[in-house]
């Protein structure tokens, strides 16, 4: 791609959108503020990222355009690994978790119209979309971003207890540590963030993913470290030390009886140290009355993999749509 076009997409307004898609716009703080009001039912039995403000400022951290209608918000992203594609994420009803599907197509049939020299992918569609969105739309499906596999909700009570066969091999790899020399502690972004952002750096270092720089792998972890100092949201977390040193970590948004995961990185080289983590993350969580986790997709089998060995409860399907 041409630098003089980079220069035209980062230079977007941020009411680029508007006229286009007819909708007031809304605010990051607006936002924010009117997430906290959908209801506990809805984030756990729908896919629960749909309703966090911490994922639009996260995965929009290049580009993010809110609008409402009513009570049905939308919101576009920037693609955060291709500048040139914007996602438009399903619409829905802040009061009661309703998704709306005609918000959500009327939305990209203007967008696409009023910006076609633009790419645009309906991202992040729930199963129970797919028949129309193949069958009467016709449209074309892609991979995108971490949805290639299903994304994977635990209980944190049944991880907490690992209790039972199905998590031996579990229990197995957590026996390999030697628990005396760790330290679980929560997080203090302000404090700790030097060590975490450390122990990314190392992580990216020796991370074999052609076609991504050191800085792309240690980016997200960066813009999740800003959110969770900003103080605004919902985030939290939790560090293990081993000898002292801080060997993993993982940050997740709480919200009412559920959790979305955002960051979780451990030291590969100590054998059951992310499985001591994911017990650990959901032992915490159970404690404060949190019920389950999103751990959210895939990219890759080996990953979706290891999320299936903590046993989860329910799995969202979710697909990305060209439409045009």
């Amino acid at each position: 791609m041409k630098k003089n076009c980079i220069m035209n997409y980062l230079s977007l307004s941020n009411n680029y959108f508007d006229k286009a898609v007819g909708m007031k716009p809304l605010s990051s703080s607006d936002l924010i503020k009117l997430l906290k009001g959908v209801p506990h039912e809805s984030v756990v039995q729908n896919d629960s990222y749909i309703y966090s403000p911490v994922y639009y400022l996260f995965t929009g951290r290049y580009g993010l355009w809110s609008y409402i209608r009513g009570s049905i918000i939308i919101n576009i992203l920037r693609h955060p690994n291709n500048q040139e594609s914007f996602l438009i994420m399903p619409a829905f009803n802040y009061e009661n978790g309703l998704l709306s599907i005609e918000v959500t197509i009327d939305t990209a049939i203007e967008l696409h119209k009023n910006y076609p020299e633009l790419s645009f992918t309906l991202a992040r569609i729930p199963s129970t979309w797919h028949g129309i969105m193949r069958e009467e739309l016709k449209c074309k499906e892609i991979n995108e971003l971490d949805w290639i596999f299903p994304c994977r909700v635990l209980s944190t009570q049944l991880v907490d207890n690992l209790v039972g066969k199905h998590f031996q091999q579990v229990r197995q790899r957590i026996n390999h540590l030697d628990i005396k020399n760790l330290s679980v502690s929560d997080i203090d972004i302000n404090k700790d963030s030097p060590e975490l952002l450390k122990l990314v750096q190392d992580w990216a270092m020796i991370r074999n993913m052609s076609g991504y720089t050191i800085e792309d792998l240690v980016s997200p972890t960066k813009k999740i470290i800003d959110l969770f100092k900003s103080g605004r949201l919902n985030l939290h977390g939790i560090k293990i030390k081993c000898n002292n040193k801080v060997e993993s970590f993982c940050i997740y948004e709480v919200k009412g009886l559920i959790a979305n995961e955002f960051s979780i990185i451990s030291n590969v080289d100590i054998v059951g140290l992310a499985e001591y983590q994911m017990h650990q993350m959901c032992h915490h969580l159970h404690l404060r009355g949190v019920e389950y986790i999103n751990l959210g997709g895939s990219e890759t089998e080996g990953l979706d993999r290891f999320k299936k060995k903590f046993h989860p409860v329910i799995s969202h399907n979710l697909n990305s749509y060209s439409y045009f």
